[in-house]
């Protein structure tokens, strides 16, 4: 059918450039930024998330400790379930902040599915904290998922609402009201820093 084979195409695309990407010192920070910034475009261009575009836009927007030291790992979370084992509630990020994590060991695959992940680590104390799926398989592509392919462990990570301060007061940020990675400060720091209102 048409998605398998866009998932088909999908997938070659991102071992073609999985296969690049092997050539880059992965500990380098601005690794996070250029690989998980060219995966997002692929998959826009071949992925249409199976959630309703409202549902997905009402989700909270959490950010994320690391429970060993409290050391902010995420700003832009969502909580999720393992799609190849919907009893494993994680959180999922697009992109995790400048710096703040790091990829440590080799890839490697599980029993659940055939996907080739590796695990981050948090860049302050050095304790695992979750893994980035860096090659997705076929089979989590044609499930239902958002996009995402940096996992925290819940065991690891402390959720806190990602707040954002108006004229209206303090709100919960949503996916709705959250800025694309490239223009999050939080995320990028060569992004626009938000401007700050007085209030009187």
């Amino acid at each position: 059918c048409d998605g398998e084979r866009a998932s088909g195409v999908l997938l070659s695309r991102i071992y073609q450039l999985h296969s690049v990407s092997a050539t880059v010192f992965v500990s380098e920070p601005w690794y996070f930024l250029v690989f998980s910034g060219l995966l997002l475009s692929i998959m826009a261009d071949y992925f249409e998330p199976c959630e309703t575009q409202s549902s997905y836009n009402s989700k909270r927007v959490i950010k994320l400790e690391c429970k060993f030291c409290e050391n902010y790992i995420c700003y832009r979370g969502m909580k999720a379930i393992l799609l190849a084992d919907t009893s494993v509630e994680l959180f999922s990020t697009d992109m995790p902040p400048f710096g703040a994590v790091e990829l440590v060991g080799m890839d490697y695959s599980t029993s659940n599915c055939e996907c080739r992940i590796r695990d981050v680590a948090c860049s302050r104390c050095g304790n695992v904290v979750g893994y980035h799926v860096t090659v997705p398989c076929q089979s989590c592509l044609s499930s239902c998922n958002n996009g995402h392919f940096w996992m925290f462990h819940s065991d690891s990570a402390v959720p806190v609402d990602r707040t954002v301060t108006s004229s209206k007061g303090i709100t919960v940020h949503t996916w709705a009201t959250l800025p694309p990675c490239s223009s999050d400060p939080l995320v990028n720091p060569s992004a626009p820093q938000p401007k700050v209102e007085c209030f009187r």
